[in-house]
């Protein structure tokens, strides 16, 4: 599997960042960025993108990784991975007690979060980049979504840039070694070098 790309990287980093401060700040749990091992169900093991989990809940710690559930999960969607993290892992998360997911669409630029009662989800909200995301799973935390979809916002290529990456620009000719210069004709004794040059 290909790596995620740099708008995904890029919005995970920054929320991350500003998850991180927050909670540590108020002190209410721990937030993780992948890659995470967490083993939901016993059997499937997962690598949310982002992950909370709430004091209350730090005995799922095994040493390695999470088994259990985290109180919220991020999911970032990519063409790769949408598929699966909505038809697959979005019930997984809400059978085994997940309290929230929050589902990252950077091409709609939104956040929609899920809530869950402990056996199915349903979305509960969706947030716009120019809102303010708030969650029930983590009390006091506050997040500024416009700064970080404007981080994550691809950097367009120009015309030049694309067709170079469509058609690499092929590499230079060796340069060609000069030719090799005929040797001098020696000069008889008694002729001069004027008499060989031609007339």
């Amino acid at each position: 599997m290909f790596a995620p790309n740099l708008a995904h990287q890029i919005f995970a980093g920054w929320l991350f960042v500003q998850l991180a401060i927050q909670v540590d700040d108020i002190g209410i749990g721990d937030v993780f960025i992948a890659p995470v091992d967490v083993v939901i169900d016993g059997l499937r093991t997962y690598q949310p993108d982002l992950l909370f989990v709430s004091r209350a809940r730090h005995h799922i710690f095994d040493g390695h990784g999470i088994t259990g559930a985290p109180d919220v999960v991020v999911e970032i969607l990519s063409d790769s991975t949408r598929r699966r993290d909505l038809a697959v892992k979005l019930p997984v998360y809400a059978a085994n007690g997940v309290r929230e997911v929050w589902i990252v669409d950077l091409d709609a630029a939104t956040v929609t979060v899920h809530s869950g009662d402990g056996s199915t989800f349903a979305p509960v909200r969706t947030f716009a980049a120019s809102d303010t995301l708030t969650s029930g799973a983590m009390p006091g935390v506050a997040i500024d979504l416009a700064p970080i979809f404007a981080r994550a916002q691809p950097v367009p290529l120009t015309r030049r840039a694309r067709l170079s990456v469509i058609f690499p620009p092929s590499p230079p000719e060796p340069a060609s070694a000069p030719a090799a210069r005929a040797p001098a004709e020696p000069i008889a004794p008694g002729r001069s070098a004027a008499a060989l040059s031609p007339a």
